[in-house]
């Protein structure tokens, strides 16, 4: 064979092999006609893998000095896989530190266990402590253990707070990048551990993607069940029944009754109010129209309950009605509910204004105890029951229009902050005669209250003269609904 003839393309047999020869100057200052010819087998345990991962010197002899000549020289690059390994566990750990959380614990450990191993295997490695074959048979296996192990924990560390199918890609790739320059190993076991780490890491990865995506989508529908709660139930009641509602059937199944959300609340003041002459406003407007400024109107009431600390229980076709005090005490519940009920009185002269009809406001307001909660397993609706609740009624009943009608105990309450005169409410109610319930109008409020009034944000016409507004005063602007 020539001496610059190289290696011959080959045929494949049905064993699949074949062989490259090559010719090869035995001696080349005393003889250059004398050759040796090496061949080079396309063969090998793994038939699967491309062909050019499949080549082998022949003689055997010469396959093996090859490849102890190549693990030799991978011993040494086998630390700067160790060192690249140690560097990334530090770089963990220093992450953990900077951020670090209850939930990081478990990434942190591994962490610095590895690191601890990386350490130990360098010093071994470079003392030359370890048997030459472990040193080039069991040790990559260990260290390719240790990195994916460390690719993981990082993994869990999730930054973002969230995971991402991108997430710990770049140093998987890189690691397996390192396998291929650095493993005392032949080609195929390089490729397998490479193939193996990829699928498992793609495995976990999704695995970990799809079991927050449910956890979002879980989260997500708590959410709109909690909003739906809350935009039909007070919060201290929608909060206990989540609670029951995220028990286990078997804490559910000991329950020998179905519990009852109810709660006594005291010293609240309980406000009503109810439209006069709405039946004439009912013949002055269209239904359509009725509904819309019912709307309006009920809108602004609810503005103004949220800025005078009210909790509105329900709105009973023309009549409204709300609490002060409840769930939390406050010691100026019944000023508040006053100062609501003014507001109220004020608001209804735009509707008077508007369909240039009578109708106004009449509101009564009395302090006392109630039992608050919710009924039944189906179609919840808070409510409050007590005789006080009663008697509030019965004082927005005897009431006057585009008055505040407050009793006794609401007036034992306050300190001086409105002026009041008698409100007579027993001769215009037989409940209230019958009790003998002492009642009072509001007059109007003293300057203090006023400013306070105003800091809360409303004008200083919302507190008007206990006689009903005049036409001409200016109406607050109401909420635009949608």
């Amino acid at each position: 064979m020539p001496r610059n003839q190289g290696f011959s393309e080959p045929e494949y047999s049905a064993e699949y092999s074949a062989e490259y020869s090559v010719s090869l100057p035995s001696d080349p200052d005393r003889g250059v006609g004398r050759t040796h010819e090496i061949s080079v087998r396309n063969s090998g345990s793994c038939l699967c893998l491309p062909r050019f991962m499949r080549l082998t010197f022949v003689p055997e002899s010469l396959e093996n000095l090859y490849q102890t000549y190549f693990k030799r020289q991978r011993h040494e690059t086998l630390l700067v896989l160790v060192v690249f390994a140690a560097l990334f566990d530090c770089y963990v750990v220093v992450m953990c530190a900077v951020v670090f959380s209850s939930d990081k614990l478990a990434s942190l450990a591994v962490a610095g266990i590895g690191l601890v191993l990386d350490i130990i295997l360098f010093v071994l490695c470079k003392k030359g402590l370890l048997p030459d074959r472990v040193t080039r048979r069991v040790l990559p296996y260990v260290l390719w253990l240790l990195i994916t192990a460390q690719i993981f924990s990082y993994l869990g560390l999730n930054f973002a707070r969230a995971h991402a199918a991108s997430d710990t890609v770049g140093w998987q790739v890189f690691f397996v990048f390192s396998f291929f320059i650095t493993l005392p190993l032949s080609l195929s076991p390089i490729v397998i551990i490479s193939v193996v780490s990829c699928v498992v890491h793609t495995l976990v990865l999704g695995v970990t993607v799809a079991q927050q995506q449910q956890e979002e989508l879980k989260g997500m529908q708590l959410l709109r069940e909690e909003n739906l709660m809350l935009s039909i139930l007070p919060k201290h009641v929608a909060d206990e029944m989540l609670k029951d509602m995220k028990k286990d059937e078997s804490q559910k199944d000991q329950q020998q009754f179905n519990t009852m959300y109810m709660y006594r609340h005291e010293n609240v003041s309980i406000l009503f109010a109810d439209i006069v002459g709405f039946t004439q406003l009912s013949s002055a407007c269209s239904a359509q129209e009725l509904v819309k400024l019912l709307n309006e109107l009920f809108a602004r009431f609810d503005k103004l309950a949220a800025k005078y600390h009210q909790l509105r229980i329900k709105i009973l076709g023309d009549c409204y009605y709300c609490i002060c005090g409840l769930p939390d005490y406050r010691e100026d519940h019944a000023v508040c509910s006053i100062l609501m009920g003014l507001a109220m009185v004020e608001a209804i002269s735009y509707v008077r204004e508007k369909t240039k009809t009578g109708v106004d406001m009449r509101v009564g307001v009395h302090t006392g105890t109630v039992l608050g909660g919710v009924l039944g397993q189906k179609r919840w609706q808070y409510d409050v029951w007590s005789t006080d609740v009663t008697v509030a009624n019965k004082m927005e009943a005897g009431g006057i229009p585009g008055r505040v009608h407050i009793s006794q105990s609401t007036m034992d309450c306050l300190k001086g902050e409105f002026d009041v005169e008698p409100g007579d409410g027993g001769s215009r109610c037989d409940y209230l005669e019958e009790k003998g319930i002492e009642t009072y109008l509001i007059i109007a409020s003293k300057p203090e209250v006023k400013k306070t009034a105003t800091q809360n944000g409303l004008n200083g016409s919302a507190l008007p003269n206990g006689a009903p507004a005049s036409s001409k005063s200016s109406s607050p602007a109401l909420i635009e609904t949608k």
